[in-house]
């Protein structure tokens, strides 16, 4: 990604598709930033040089290069080690970020276009895991259950 495909007002980024983009699966799409995410990105982006060069990489290394996929999955490996999490990958973090979407009260159609999927079979998968913690927090908080009738 480019800086160029950034839009910090709207809070949106272009995801281009296929190799040039690199979205999974090679689908393009828009996703949205959070008000945290997007202040976060403007620090990062003042912070450096090249922070208003459009064509320049998005996201670079300590030394200045354009971060690869296999880069960011070493950091979170690496991260993960640090605070005592295995298995610290990149899709674990879509995984994480699409149940918690849906347990927050995101639909089902919006995440599976954030995601980029085609269908919504994977979109499901989340949908179910969500779901059993809905069934979980009700037999745990079920007012009726409490009065011990």
């Amino acid at each position: 990604m480019k800086v160029e495909d950034v839009d910090l007002r709207a809070g949106k980024v272009e995801i281009k598709h296929g190799s040039e983009g690199g979205a999974k699966g090679g689908k393009g799409r828009t996703v949205y930033l959070g008000k945290a995410s997007r202040r976060v990105l403007w620090r990062y982006l003042a912070g450096r040089d090249d922070g208003q060069d459009g064509e320049a990489p998005l996201f670079v290394t300590n030394t200045g290069r354009s971060m690869r996929p296999c880069t960011l999955r070493h950091l979170l490996t690496r991260l993960g080690e640090k605070v005592g999490v295995l298995k610290t990958y990149p899709h674990k973090f879509r995984h994480t970020f699409a149940i918690t979407y849906l347990r927050s009260g995101g639909d089902v159609f919006t995440l599976q276009q954030i995601l980029g999927h085609a269908t919504l079979d994977t979109v499901r998968l989340y949908a179910r895991i969500a779901q059993s913690d809905v069934a979980q927090a009700h037999r745990k908080a079920s007012p009726v259950d409490n009065w011990r009738l």
